[in-house]
Formats: structure tokens, C-alpha cells, sequence
């Protein structure tokens, strides 16, 4: 486990640690692909379609209103995902570095479960 204000691995092996490490790295490129699938959803499409030859009203107007503000909503829902998708992966990088800080400080290499199989 990364100790944020000491950047120290404790606990357990580098190989679990290395597990974490890719458990935030997966977390981070689920938040990215649903930041992804919000901001290229159909209905960010909507408003645009919604013009005076569509529905024109009072009640199609505070329609539209509505609508623009969800996608407002959206948008910045989208934009928190990728700044925590972005915070998870600099939690890795770091956990990472304390990892292979630990290995050089006991005079060893540790290797990540990922470069193990490239070799």
C-alpha cells in the first residue's frame, strides 16, 4: 500500500502492490471510457435538434431549457471523471515509484506482473 505522505510500500509484496498498481490503472480507464460514453451519447445531440420547426411552445422552450442544462450537467460530470480518472493515475505512478524506490533500497529489482510477460 502507497503511504501517501511518505511515498512507502508497506505491507505485503511488491507483486500485490504491483496488483494495486494496476487496479488503479483499470479504475482510471473505466472512469475515462464512461467520460467517453456520456460525452458521445445521443442525446448530447438533442438540443441541437430541437428547433422552432420541431416544437415550438412555452412548454417547448422550458423543454429546451431543461435539456440544456442536463447537458450542462453532463458535460461536467464527464470532465470530473477524466480529473479523477487522471488523480487514479497519478496514484499508480506514485505507488509505482515507491515500489521500485523499496527495491533499490533492499538492493533488488522489482519487476511489475506486466514486464514479466514482455519478457
Amino acid at each position: 500500500m502507497c503511504n501517501r505522505g511518505t511515498n512507502s510500500v508497506s505491507g505485503g509484496d511488491a507483486a500485490h502492490s504491483y496488483g494495486e498498481v494496476a487496479a488503479l490503472r483499470q479504475r482510471a480507464q473505466t472512469l475515462r471510457n464512461l467520460a467517453a460514453q456520456i460525452l458521445t451519447s445521443p442525446v448530447m445531440d438533442l438540443l441541437g435538434l430541437a428547433n422552432q420547426q420541431t416544437w415550438n411552445s412555452p412548454r417547448a422552450e422550458a423543454c429546451k431549457s431543461h435539456l440544456g442544462a442536463q447537458i450542462v450537467a453532463a458535460r461536467q460530470a464527464a470532465d470530473e471523471l477524466a480529473q479523477i480518472a487522471r488523480r487514479l493515475e497519478e496514484q499508480a505512478l506514485e505507488l509505482e515509484y515507491a515500489i521500485a524506490q523499496q527495491a533499490a533500497a533492499l538492493g533488488t529489482t522489482a519487476i511489475s506482473p506486466a514486464h514479466k510477460e514482455l519478457k
